[in-house]
């Protein structure tokens, strides 16, 4: 019996290893999951820019739109999206709130006219609590305040409740924080949420893993935007 139990927790512990060594090697779920966790707990925001955000110190062009965030704003090709208006897209992927704020320049230095903020998916996976999340956006709206742009704040979108599990509830609650920021802080909010989730997170035919937008999730994200008479 003893010998079972050994023969059994070897072969999952090699499982597991396999498995792990796969997602690191291709970049399968949860690779992004375990990438921002780690970052967090080691804190490598403060030891280097990640490679993406390099490229803003070289490249700030004047825009009269910023899009602002993590890989969720990363992955829009904004550019194509809003063919009649200069975009940048500061979009950077497993960002947090503290993570923008810490690139702050590289955003103020493009001079955009409008804002469009939306973060928070990735703080939450790294355990900070939606109160915290809240505070540090408003630290973001305010330096954009401050450099004269005026910020659209687009709530956090909802993970799909089969992958993210608790984590849907707590983007939720973070949403209802921030859904005082317009009375608090004098920014428009636009609920992206609306047209893209249920009862149970982040629509399927939106996503391809649960967190990240397909292009019919952009189409959809976009076409709201464009609803709302902002552009």
């Amino acid at each position: 019996m003893k010998r079972v139990k050994i023969f059994v927790f070897i072969t999952l512990a090699f499982g597991i290893f396999s498995y792990g060594f796969v997602a690191g090697v291709y970049r399968i779920f949860p690779f992004d999951l375990i990438k921002i966790t780690k970052e967090y707990i080691l804190g490598s925001g403060d030891v280097g820019m990640k490679p993406r955000a390099t490229i803003f110190l070289e490249f700030s062009p004047d825009s009269e739109i910023a899009m602002i965030g993590d890989s969720i704003t990363q992955g829009g090709l904004w550019s194509e999206f809003f063919l009649d208006h200069r975009v940048v897209n500061r979009g950077v992927g497993g960002d947090t709130a503290t993570d923008i704020i810490k690139r702050f320049d590289t955003i103020e230095s493009t001079n955009p006219e409008v804002s469009f903020v939306m973060v928070g998916i990735n703080d939450l996976y790294a355990g900070v609590t939606p109160r915290e999340i809240a505070n540090n956006i408003s630290v973001i709206i305010e330096r954009l305040q401050g450099i004269g742009s005026e910020v659209i704040l687009q709530t956090t979108l909802e993970c799909s409740r089969n992958i993210c599990g608790s984590i849907l509830e707590e983007v939720r609650e973070l949403n209802e924080i921030i859904a005082s920021f317009p009375d608090d802080f004098g920014v428009r909010i636009i609920n992206i949420n609306q047209p893209l989730s249920d009862n149970n997170g982040l629509l399927s035919e939106y996503t391809y893993d649960g967190i990240h937008l397909n292009g019919r999730g952009y189409r959809i994200w976009v076409d709201f935007i464009l609803s709302q008479n902002i552009l």
